[in-house]
């Protein structure tokens, strides 16, 4: 992985070819992402840049040479490719992924309050087009009308979830194949040292109290969109205390085979512990007894 890394950011136009070759095959498309964080990281935030630009032209040539209009070079540029190299550039001058997971949770927030600016919380035909897909996953347990109604509610928080998720996902890739270059094993340092502070979990606690007492659409989706940088921070937290503390590692490992197979009752759960964990530091109460 180091040779490859090494052999990718040596040459912006490479990182540029193969994010553009690899946004052509959508499960890979965070690939591409954490391709050009590794550049930026490397190289700098215009190398990252330069390169993001290569490939949204390249795929906008591809598009218009196959019929297609811009809009998915645009949308690859501005949801996918942008925010992880903002949030690449904030980790750099930060010099910790704390504000730039904080960064993150304003955007994601950002991208619910835009969503309901421009359409006033109608999702329209996006709506229409998610409510026929999920309608027979739930038919077992809600009707058309009743999956029309949840989503309405909960489907700006969901999607800015995924672009925020997505986002940080890249980041992390990027940072561990930087990390094969310059510094091995400082990226699993940096997560589990990852904090944010008090001023997004009293916003984030605001949010939940408020879309609780309301369940207004707005506030429920505010609530879902953070909640993707608060269970982050939860795992963050508990890889930090079972280093401190030398836990075996099968609880952690545990930890994720319940995240991906209960993902229902896990993620709220870390939600609460990294929400907590903003005011309480249980990390650093951990090493001041220890």
């Amino acid at each position: 992985m180091k040779g490859f890394a090494e052999w990718l950011t040596s040459r912006p136009w490479r990182a540029a070819f193969m994010a553009a070759a690899l946004a052509l095959v959508p499960p890979l498309g965070l690939v591409g992402s954490g391709l050009l964080v590794l550049a930026s990281l490397q190289r700098g935030a215009a190398t990252g840049w330069g390169a993001a630009a290569i490939a949204g032209a390249l795929l906008l040539g591809l598009g218009l040479a196959g019929g297609a209009s811009a809009a998915g070079a645009l949308a690859a540029v501005l949801l996918f490719w942008g925010p992880a190299l903002l949030l690449a550039e904030v980790l750099r001058r930060a010099g910790r992924l704390g504000p730039a997971v904080e960064t993150a949770a304003v955007g994601a927030l950002a991208l619910v309050l835009i969503w309901f600016g421009l359409t006033g919380g109608q999702g329209g035909a996006l709506l229409d087009e998610f409510s026929a897909q999920m309608a027979p996953l739930l038919a077992g347990s809600l009707d058309e009308e009743q999956t029309r109604a949840l989503l309405a509610v909960t489907l700006p928080g969901l999607l800015a979830l995924s672009l925020t998720l997505g986002a940080l996902v890249s980041l992390l890739l990027g940072m561990a194949w930087h990390a094969s270059l310059v510094s091995p094993g400082s990226l699993g340092t940096a997560f589990r040292e990852m904090r944010m502070g008090r001023a997004i979990g009293t916003v984030g606690l605001g949010i939940l109290a408020v879309a609780v007492m309301t369940g207004s659409a707005l506030w429920v989706s505010l609530s879902i969109a953070l909640a993707g940088v608060f269970v982050l921070q939860g795992l963050a937290m508990l890889h930090g205390l079972a280093a401190i503390r030398e836990w075996p590692s099968g609880i952690i490992a545990m930890v994720y085979v319940l995240l991906v197979f209960g993902m229902g009752f896990m993620a709220p759960i870390l939600a609460a512990l990294g929400l907590a964990d903003t005011w309480m530091d249980f990390r650093g109460r951990a090493t001041g007894a220890a």
